[in-house]
């Protein structure tokens, strides 16, 4: 079983139980996927070392927003390289719970659930296959009952050669 497969259907089954919960009246439901967004940037930072920084947002209003967070909301993340067969592992995140001055965030806003991550990694781990690289970083954000809040959320592609 490849990690690609095991990773879309283990956010696949979150939201599914989302899904079948909110039918079923245990929850709140999920935020609008359509509408939730998330951006990669990368960027030179010192001599065969680049940063990057993803950003997003989960719409919906500030006060379901901080109600998530209270009730234990976490995001995890991960950063890949793009390849038509199977996409190879970069870095993952820790697991983040509500904004605690650490890297990566997540926080409640008027915009909704906003989250961040950063980080620098040197050109050997970013230089993912032969020729151009293509990275992009996947993220989800799981309510404290276990339940996505958007569907499984994929980054831009930034092409670069490492």
């Amino acid at each position: 079983m490849s990690k690609q497969w095991w990773r879309r259907g283990a956010v696949g089954l979150a939201a599914l139980a989302g899904t079948v919960g909110s039918l079923c009246g245990l929850g709140s439901g999920t935020a609008q996927a359509a509408d939730s967004s998330a951006y990669l940037t990368i960027y030179p930072y010192a001599y065969k070392t680049d940063c990057f920084y993803m950003s997003g947002v989960i719409p919906m209003s500030q006060y379901d927003a901080q109600g998530y967070l209270n009730n234990g909301a976490y995001m995890y993340a991960e950063m890949w390289g793009d390849d038509p067969i199977y996409d190879d592992h970069i870095v993952s995140s820790q697991v983040v719970y509500q904004n605690t001055n650490l890297d990566p965030a997540l926080y409640a806003t008027a915009n909704g659930i906003e989250f961040y991550w950063y980080g620098c990694l040197s050109h050997s781990k970013l230089n993912e296959d032969w020729g151009g690289d293509e990275l992009f970083v996947t993220v989800v954000v799981i309510d404290g009952a276990g339940h996505a809040l958007a569907d499984y959320l994929e980054t831009n592609r930034v092409h670069k050669n490492y």
